[in-house]
């Protein structure tokens, strides 16, 4: 194969072809991203709890600043982080912050009794634990895991405690349902 993407203007071709479908792929699903996230933080939060009356030119204005104000956050942490992340480090933190959706999507589907606001904090709290841990000075972490588990599982059991006790503290007993 390696003799036929060298000595070939095919394969020469078809890599570049694959490489530019990946390359299409990935600016794909980063945009997708983007646009969801301005669109939440402009109807959801900005049009929920600011601003109730908002025209859609005003949130449309709200959602591009969103995006631009996102946008340079990222290219200031990846400036920032070029020389000290790869790319087994990044896929290391993506597993950190995914799997603090965990409690929200597994106790959300199968326990009625669980509550929004628990469930938020003990997600910042996860992430906040995860991050802290991945990228904290500390002596304990070795090799971005800690005793051989990654920092996002001490998050998600941080976040798991706070998801579960605080919807059992808010929750009437009587309306418990296990």
């Amino acid at each position: 194969f390696r003799l036929l993407q060298e000595d070939s203007v095919f394969g020469y071709w078809l890599v570049v072809i694959l490489f530019a479908a990946v390359i299409s792929a990935t600016m794909s699903t980063a945009d997708s991203a983007l646009l969801t996230i301005s669109s939440m933080i402009a109807k959801d939060i900005y049009a929920g709890y600011f601003r109730t009356d908002a025209s859609q030119a005003e949130l449309t204005w709200v959602g591009k600043l969103c995006s631009w104000a996102l946008i340079a956050f990222l290219i200031w942490l990846a400036i920032a982080l070029q020389h000290k992340a790869s790319l087994i480090d990044l896929l290391d933190r993506k597993f950190d912050l995914l799997v603090q959706l965990v409690p929200a999507f597994m106790l959300g589907i199968r326990w009625g009794n669980l509550r929004a606001g628990p469930v938020v904090f003990g997600l910042v709290a996860g992430l906040a634990v995860s991050l802290t841990l991945a990228f904290g000075p500390f002596g304990f972490v070795s090799g971005g895991k800690i005793w051989g588990f990654h920092p996002g599982l001490y998050g998600l059991l941080i976040n798991l405690c706070i998801a579960v006790g605080g919807s059992l503290l808010l929750n009437n007993p009587e309306d418990r349902d296990f």
